[in-house]
This record gives structure tokens, sequence and C-alpha cells, in this order.
């Protein structure tokens, strides 16, 4: 797959796979678009303060993202950039 200069959103990327799924992204991506956004994903507030952050700098980076994570994480992230 090529995701060279193609923007991801990627829940669970602080451990385990999404951990190594982010690194593995960041390594083989070239541009300079890499923002970390922390949130711990079983806790709603905190899950919606990063999905806007996200939402926001996509708005104003990129014309298209693709979203990697659980149904719920990926309609709310779906419906905020709509």
């Amino acid at each position: 797959m090529i995701i060279d200069g193609r923007p991801f959103i990627m829940s669970g990327g602080a451990s385990r796979l999404g951990l190594r799924t982010t690194q593995e992204h960041t390594s083989r991506s070239s541009t300079g678009m890499k923002r970390f956004f922390k949130a711990d994903v079983t806790d709603a507030e905190q899950l919606e303060k990063a999905v806007d952050a996200v939402v926001a700098w996509t708005k104003e980076t990129v014309m298209a993202v693709n979203v990697i994570g659980t149904y719920s994480q990926c309609s709310l992230v779906a419906s905020r950039l709509s």
C-alpha cells in the first residue's frame, strides 16, 4: 500500500499494534504533515476533544484522510469532517 503523502487518523497509536502501525506509517512518510493527538479513547470527553483537534488540523492541511479505528471512532471522525 502506498502511504507516502496520505494522511491517516489511527486510534490506539500509543501502544501495541496501534503504536507499531503509527511508527511504520511515520517512518515511511516523507511529508512534514505528522501530528500526534493523545487521548484515552475510553473517555468520551478526551476522545471528542482529540477528534475536534484532528478535524481542525485536517481541514487546514489536507483534502482527504484515512481513518483506522473502531466503527464508532470512524463514525465520529466522519461526522465531524462532513
